[in-house]
């Protein structure tokens, strides 16, 4: 986090970040890395009382970053053009795996996806033969190219 107070909006169920081990507390080590010092709010975003909640937190904020593949913000009705008729000032950023537009736009992105498919599993991993990189990159490095 680089100042500021930074809201995570997520759906209701486990979700991927979750998983472990190690955890700490009963939290995956993951999980904590990815979202300390951020407030948590779940909410439906396929019904009409979870977007209008998250229109009324957007006219709050200062930006929105999101990471669903394209299009969707759109469909959920809280694509750029609404946003920004309730927040004038709204700086508003799409981040995808491969991009808005493109021949693999709408495919999914997850990290172990982007490590296979850029070639970087292929040099990292564990003695054993284990294959993935000790980390997980693309929820850290994404935020960085925005700056």
């Amino acid at each position: 986090m680089r100042g500021g107070l930074q809201d995570r909006v997520s759906r209701r169920g486990r979700h991927r970040t979750r998983w472990g081990p190690p955890f700490v507390g009963g939290q995956a080590s993951y999980f904590i890395g990815l979202n300390r010092g951020k407030r948590s709010v779940i909410v439906n975003l396929k019904c009409g009382e979870g977007v209008e909640l998250c229109l009324r937190m957007m006219e709050k904020v200062d930006v929105v970053i999101e990471n669903f593949r394209p299009g969707t913000m759109s469909r959920l009705g809280l694509g750029y053009e609404p946003v920004r008729a309730r927040n004038p000032r709204i700086v508003y950023c799409s981040i995808s795996g491969y991009g808005q537009n493109g021949p693999s736009r709408d495919e999914p992105a997850m990290d172990l996806i982007l490590q296979a498919s850029s070639g970087l599993m292929s040099v990292t991993g564990t003695a054993d033969g284990n294959r993935g990189a000790a980390v997980t990159l693309s929820p850290m490095l994404a935020p960085e190219c925005l700056l």
